[in-house]
């Protein structure tokens, strides 16, 4: 049930991030009375870059306030709200102390164990890819000389390691040769999930906001141009295809007993007999397209509140159709990366690590490398409208180095069109 325009004016909110997902917290300050965005940043020998994330944020939204202390303002918070992972034993915590949360709670294992996932698909009677289990980089280097055209993923450490598609041994050995060095010592204990390619399908996700394994009436689902774009749509539930609808059903069971209350981003490869095959569960907020659904959905704090309180999110959108650039910098990987647009598109560009100073945003880079700074975003009744507004909202942003791949929608667009093939009739 809506809650009503004024229900949130009073409420207090607690964001919980690594810096990934400010914008979130910005987004809940349009509705929140006050909010409290907090980026660990302790460590025996902290730095300034996860320190600052969130400076400035209060020049726009005065209820918005950057704290460094969790337990200096826990009292006053109604709700606490993690977007992302690895806090699923504090989010479980605060729940037994009576404590309102938006997140997986130990859900966030399904991502982070993908092998035990696999098991748990197959035992649910799901289909599942061939998938091997490796303990090792040596016994890895092994299999890899033996096998060709495979997924190689890891478990935990998504910071030291990208999941990668190995074709033949010669072309991942210098990959291989650089894990020597980054995993060290650590090398001969990290395990390694290898997967075979499902043939002759399409990668297809619904970004779902999920309660207690209650699936919303209607949600945002979409194509995507691996780290350069995606499109997407309102649709409602049952137009998804069923095999995705079928993981779901299974998996709901599971998602009630851990309390997962949260986003949830199944990624399926889909192929045209119409299995569904759940390759990565993505328990959080996914990257993209969390950028549109701040924008596209109206009633996102509203839905934030209901699924953490185990109702079924109901989610109202004006629009239909929704388009998503991603903005890049291999300058950021080392250096705080300045980013410029006109105020009008303010609330259509979103950037990760935020930190406003004297009037200019800076995505702060972390220890982790990482490019992919941010995403640009149109909206319309039509794919062609919201690639349009997509489009020229990207031409109107400026940095030095970044990089904005417009022509990737056209890639997706296209992609759009294969969809009746393999029995996805969403657009």
């Amino acid at each position: 049930m809506p809650l009503g325009d004024d229900f949130l004016k009073d409420k207090t909110v607690m964001i919980i991030d690594w810096g990934n997902y400010i914008e979130v917290a910005m987004r809940l300050a349009r509705d929140f009375g006050r909010v409290y965005y907090y980026c660990d940043w302790q460590s025996a020998y902290p730095k300034y870059d996860p320190y600052v994330v969130g400076d400035g944020i209060d020049s726009i939204y005065p209820n918005f306030h950057h704290v460094h202390s969790i337990w200096d303002h826990y009292k006053e918070v109604d709700l606490f709200y993690f977007p992302d992972l690895y806090n699923g034993d504090f989010q479980e915590w605060l729940r037994d102390q009576g404590k309102l949360v938006f997140g997986t709670g130990r859900g966030e294992d399904l991502e982070l164990h993908r092998h035990a996932t696999k098991e748990l698909l197959s035992d649910l009677g799901l289909p599942v890819n061939e998938t091997f289990e490796i303990e090792g980089l040596d016994n890895l280097r092994d299999f890899l000389k033996m096998h060709d055209n495979m997924w190689v993923k890891t478990d935990i450490f998504r910071g030291g390691f990208e999941s990668f598609l190995h074709v033949r041994y010669e072309l991942t050995k210098p990959r291989l040769d650089r894990f020597e060095h980054t995993l060290g010592i650590y090398k001969d204990r990290q395990k390694f999930t290898v997967e075979e390619p499902i043939d002759d399908s399409i990668d297809f996700a619904a970004d779902m906001i999920v309660s207690d394994g209650k699936y919303p009436a209607k949600t945002l689902a979409g194509v995507e141009q691996k780290n350069r774009s995606y499109i997407g749509v309102i649709t409602d539930y049952y137009n998804l295809p069923k095999g995705i609808r079928k993981i779901n059903d299974r998996l709901a069971e599971t998602l009630r007993i851990y309390q997962y209350r949260c986003a949830l981003s199944p990624e399926c490869r889909i192929n045209k007999k119409g299995e569904a095959f759940l390759i990565d569960p993505c328990c959080r907020h996914g990257h993209p397209p969390t950028s549109l659904q701040l924008e596209m959905y109206d009633n996102f704090s509203e839905i934030a509140w209901m699924a953490a309180t185990g109702e079924k999110p109901e989610i109202f959108s004006k629009y239909k159709y929704g388009a998503e650039l991603i903005i890049k910098s291999e300058f950021s990987q080392r250096e705080p990366q300045a980013v410029y647009f006109p105020e009008s598109i303010r609330d259509y560009v979103k950037i990760k690590n935020l930190c406003i100073q004297d009037g200019v945003w800076y995505y702060i880079p972390q220890e982790h490398d990482m490019s992919e700074i941010g995403a640009v975003i149109g909206m319309g009744m039509s794919v062609n409208d919201a690639i349009k507004m997509c489009s020229d909202n990207a031409k109107l942003i400026e940095g030095d180095a970044l990089s904005i791949d417009i022509d990737s929608l056209d890639l997706a667009k296209k992609e759009i069109k294969t969809l009746p093939d393999y029995g996805i009739n969403i657009f």
